[in-house]
């Protein structure tokens, strides 16, 4: 197949938008050594060109963003650039290194140094030719954020520093992508697909209501200034709002009987004779002391932490769209979001209500049930023809609820979210957290961070370290298969902890004995959810007959996708991105069924439940207040 390396220059990219005008395109043909750097018109041409040719493979760093840029410059481009994704013609060198990296062990991190490293094309170019190129791109005043300035001057009249800087980023792309080589990385298409659906989502973004984020605003201020009157009363807290770290750091050493957590001393106090670090004083150190006041200090500060790290990213979706960014794949197989944190945002408290759709669109939410537990679940199907939570699942019963019934002696049929909501959610975290490894205290540690970041309700902080072990007894009671598959994963330690993904041929390298318990489930769980996000994105964008024709996805968290829609078309689109999401994930899950259940609303809502009207047909939920 032949290969053509391909890079696009563009305007700056800006606040809402992630697909700015392109500019030139430059070409590389590694066989010939021809490049080229052509303008807007001839480069669009030339796309069309090499897309059309079933034998030419189009390489790029960080292919995504080029994808998309070229098809905002010409939506007849939409199309080929699809067919040649889904075809496998399209290849990202910082995507194949990523799953190298995986493979190897050291996903993140440089294999000399150790030190943590952005995949760059100038980081690629000094690892495989040590060549440093960091400074055409680096420098302030370098072409690479200047393009803007010879939209529409004709090639031949640029400074040769601009032609120069395109023509060497298609040739470094080329020369990186044939010495990667393509070994281990029988996962890079999906990836691929997958990164330009979620970058695709990105450049729709999130819009914010800015009425309803002042109240929250206000709210969370409130709720921030709670303990300040006791704070003040007991001379911690100064009239001016400041802090006293001496009397804070005495009440921390009172409230844990003078042994207060403590961070590890610096090199100074070494060397000056002291043994202890300072006091820790994090908000869950105050939450976990016990001493009432330092409590609501502690959850006062979490108050201020989301006025300070959360709101601001909400602010500025209030006059353009917040594009964020999707890194993929992680070590587990998993993605991340960044710019802001989407997987990160509050569960409860108002902040996903902030997030509201254009004048005349809906929004529609879609998540996975129990997907972890359907994945674990064709994983021990897979390794050992059998299991009990499979057969749970394949009755469709909620295993939450099932082991919560085991916990408290009742049966099934007595137990029920609305009945025992807070031993099913209690036993929801063991579902998932054990099936990775956890011990009861790391389980103890995760329940008391969600608890303190408002993901649970503060009456978890009364579980105690005997009822995690005997929640983790009763869940091997409710699954007995764990233990076999707990033996396997010590097997897979053993011979040196690499991991090969059975359905996608994704490598997972040097992994620990909780690393690779995790990412049997939780990588079959990512590998659906990309095929689920191209599905869609394939759907939107290619198939004019699909209801889904037209939407956008705005946002990806976890397991659950959001979309905007036309509110006129609005419940056959809800249907359809039902009916994907399943059909995607079944691919991966063959053997266990898949529920996605979609809801349509007016603003953003954690765990929406669909709402039918009359005629069957989905209407927007009930707003909450």
């Amino acid at each position: 197949m032949r290969v053509i390396a391909y890079d696009s220059e563009t305007w700056a990219i800006r606040p809402g938008c992630l697909a700015p005008r392109l500019v030139c395109g430059s070409f590389y043909d590694p066989d010939t050594d021809e490049s080229a750097v052509l303008s807007r018109a001839d480069t669009l041409a030339r796309l069309r060109r090499e897309l059309s040719d079933p034998q030419c493979m189009i390489v790029g760093h960080n292919i995504a963003f080029d994808v998309a840029v070229a098809c905002e410059a010409d939506t007849a481009l939409i199309d080929p650039w699809f067919a040649a994704v889904s075809d496998g013609r399209v290849s990202d060198t910082m995507l194949r290194q990523r799953l190298a990296d995986l493979a190897a062990g050291h996903l993140g991190f440089h294999p000399r140094t150790g030190r943590g490293i952005r995949y760059s094309l100038a980081y690629l170019v000094s690892l495989y030719f040590d060549t440093d190129i960091s400074e055409s791109k680096d420098d302030p005043n370098a072409w690479r954020t200047r393009y803007h300035e010879l939209d529409g001057v004709p090639i031949a009249e640029w400074p040769a520093e601009a032609h120069d800087y395109a023509r060497d980023d298609a040739i470094w792309t080329a020369r990186v992508w044939l010495r990667q080589g393509t070994p281990q990385l029988r996962n890079e298409s999906a990836q691929v697909r997958g990164a330009l659906a979620l970058h695709l989502a990105s450049c729709t973004g999130l819009r914010v209501d800015g009425d309803r984020l002042a109240q929250l605003i206000a709210h969370l201020a409130e709720r921030a200034r709670v303990p300040d009157d006791a704070m003040r009363a007991a001379r911690i807290m100064r009239p001016n709002g400041s802090i006293d770290q001496r009397k804070l750091h005495e009440r921390i050493a009172l409230a844990y009987n003078g042994n207060p957590p403590r961070n590890p001393p610096t090199d100074k106090m070494i060397t000056a004779g002291k043994t202890e670090g300072n006091i820790k004083a994090g908000g869950m150190e105050l939450v976990e002391s016990g001493d009432p006041l330092l409590v609501e200090y502690g959850f006062a500060k979490r108050q201020k932490y989301y006025l300070h790290n959360v709101i601001p990213a909400l602010q500025k979706g209030t006059r353009y769209p917040i594009n964020n960014r999707y890194t993929l794949p992680l070590a587990t197989g998993r993605t991340s979001s960044s710019n802001p944190n989407l997987q990160n945002i509050p569960r409860d408290g108002g902040f996903r209500e902030c997030v509201i759709p254009p004048p005349g669109w809906l929004l529609i939410a879609c998540d996975y049930a129990q997907l972890e537990l359907c994945t674990l679940a064709q994983v021990l199907l897979d390794l050992f023809g059998g299991s009990r939570l499979a057969e749970a699942l394949q009755q469709r019963l909620d295993c939450h609820c099932l082991l919560a019934a085991e916990l408290v002696e009742l049966s099934y049929n007595e137990v029920t979210k609305h009945s025992h909501p807070k031993e099913r959610q209690f036993c929801k975290i063991g579902n998932y957290g054990y099936g990775g490894g956890m011990g009861a205290a790391a389980f103890m540690v995760q329940l008391r961070e969600r608890v303190f970041k408002g993901d649970l309700p503060r009456s978890f902080a009364e579980y105690t370290i005997d009822d995690a072990e005997h929640l983790r007894e009763t869940w091997f009671r409710a699954w007995p298969e764990m233990r076999e598959y707990f033996r396997y994963i010590n097997e897979l330690v053993e011979a040196g902890g690499t991991l090969v993904q059975p359905r996608s041929g994704r490598i997972r390298g040097g992994a620990s004995f909780c690393e690779l318990a995790n990412s049997h489930f939780q990588g079959l769980a990512g590998d659906g959810a990309l095929h689920a996000a191209w599905a869609i994105a394939t759907e939107q964008y290619t198939a004019p007959g699909s209801p889904l024709y037209g939407t956008r996805t705005c946002a990806f968290v976890h397991d659950e996708f959001v979309l905007m829609t036309p509110e006129e078309t609005a419940p056959e689109a809800a249907e359809r991105l039902s009916t994907v999401m399943i059909e995607a994930m079944q691919a991966y899950t063959p053997d266990i069924p898949i529920e996605a259940d979609a809801a349509l609303m007016r603003r953003w809502v954690k765990g929406a439940e669909p709402v039918r009207g009359a005629d069957g047909r989905l209407i927007p939920t009930p707003e909450r207040e």
